[in-house]
């Protein structure tokens, strides 16, 4: 008789990502508390795990949050990247920025919180320097070089190239609000109605507006009376 011992199978754990489970708590600890009450024991309580786990990814608060800041700027980084590789076309991508700047996935009130809670405390704005400026810039010059290319071509070119840099900026502004009134109003958002509002800013400043030569672009339809107040942009935006 046989009287060797199988041992047992061992069924591998599944396999979590502590890392990113962790972050994911930071964010939404940030939001509820802000980053001056933001503890270790808080994140790991979020998370559904001990303070111990939180240590040995982390070591230190500040470079939990630090992370957390990068993955935030990372996500965004990347849906900007995705929008300039679907189209050659300076318009085509621009509208695909503006979908992918508002993605309910990515402009959600907790991941605003984090932009904004490194921004508004002066602890926290040298590291906020280091970590993302230089990244907001690179896209920033981005979409400045799309709006230049399109006032290039347009007739009467040489005077209204001078337009392209503020009215993009005036664009970034408008994304930026959307965000803000995300974390400030997260009731009063629509991200639909932004959509229109900032593809309609476009239909508006663009030489030929949305409407390229021999194709025919979706249409940009205006927000109307009732859309006031859901999810629409300040008037001084457009001043």
């Amino acid at each position: 008789e046989d009287m060797s011992v199988v041992a047992p199978i061992r069924v591998p754990r599944r396999n979590v990502d502590r890392r990113s489970q962790l972050i994911e708590a930071t964010i939404e600890v940030v939001y509820r508390d802000g980053l001056s009450r933001l503890t270790l024991a808080k994140v790991a309580r979020q998370a559904g795990l001990s303070t111990s786990i939180v240590n040995f990814y982390f070591k230190t608060k500040e470079q939990l949050l630090l992370e957390t800041l990068q993955t935030v700027s990372r996500e965004y980084e990347a849906a900007v990247d995705r929008a300039f590789a679907l189209s050659s076309n300076p318009t085509k991508t621009l509208q695909a920025l503006v979908d992918a700047m508002l993605d309910p996935d990515l402009c959600t009130p907790a991941r605003a919180a984090v932009w904004y809670a490194f921004m508004g405390e002066s602890q926290a704005r040298v590291d906020y320097i280091g970590a993302v400026r230089v990244r907001e810039l690179v896209i920033r010059q981005r979409v400045e070089a799309l709006f230049t290319t399109l006032f290039e071509g347009a007739e009467d070119a040489q005077s209204k190239t001078s337009h392209a840099t503020p009215l993009a900026r005036a664009f970034d502004a408008l994304i930026d609000s959307v965000w803000e009134q995300s974390m400030m109003e997260p009731d009063t958002v629509d991200l639909h109605v932004a959509r229109r509002t900032c593809l309609d800013y476009l239909e508006s400043v663009l030489p030929r507006g949305l409407d390229e030569p021999g194709e025919s672009c979706d249409e940009v339809s205006a927000p109307t009376v009732d859309d006031i107040g859901k999810g629409m942009l300040s008037a001084w935006t457009y001043t």
